[in-house]
């Protein structure tokens, strides 16, 4: 079991890893063996998460999203953040405002980098894959929360029966078992 904001090692199929779960749930995976220095480029390295940043600034800015203090609330939702600049962007979820879209399939987007994410849903390109297991995905995000199975790690509990699941989309898929059962 991984404790709140702890550091775990796996050996992962072929790699050793530093496993990190944080209390709001998300998990951060890093291969140990990677060096800070990456392609001649120095960079500075977050002690808490293993994240790498280029600037002193962007590490600086990083920093502050593990100290705890969020000054910044939506007055909307009551949703707070480490820095002015999220909250803003954090508005545009209410607003509905999306000036991003994808010029294949027409879904819109918060954010340019939200999209470049989406777009590569399109290419059939599968750049993350499991060390374990050999599945691949196009996107680094899936492949963490596929990871959680190996794992173990059941972040998503059914408030109906006390069913866990690793997955979010297991927990939706399960939750229509007790809509079902509502309705009839």
């Amino acid at each position: 079991m991984i404790g709140k904001n702890s550091k775990n090692t796996r050996i992962l199929g072929r790699e050793e890893h530093n496993v990190f779960l944080f209390r709001n749930g998300s998990i951060r995976f890093s291969v140990l063996e990677h060096q800070c220095e990456e392609e001649g480029k120095s960079c500075f390295m977050c002690a808490v998460c293993g994240k790498r940043f280029v600037t002193k600034l962007s590490y600086k800015r990083h920093m502050d999203t593990h100290s705890g203090k969020k000054g910044a609330v939506c007055d909307m939702c009551g949703k707070a953040f480490s820095r002015p600049d999220y909250l803003q962007k954090h508005y545009m979820i209410h607003s509905g405002h999306r000036p991003y879209q994808c010029p294949t399939c027409s879904r819109q987007f918060i954010s340019n980098s939200q999209l470049k994410v989406h777009q590569k849903t399109h290419t059939g390109v599968k750049e993350h894959v499991c060390d374990i297991c050999n599945r691949a995905f196009s996107r680094g995000d899936k492949l963490k929360d596929h990871m959680l199975r190996h794992l173990n790690i059941k972040r998503f509990h059914c408030t109906h029966c006390k069913r866990d699941y690793a997955e979010k989309r297991d927990l939706t898929k399960h939750l229509k078992v007790h809509a079902k059962s509502l309705s009839t």
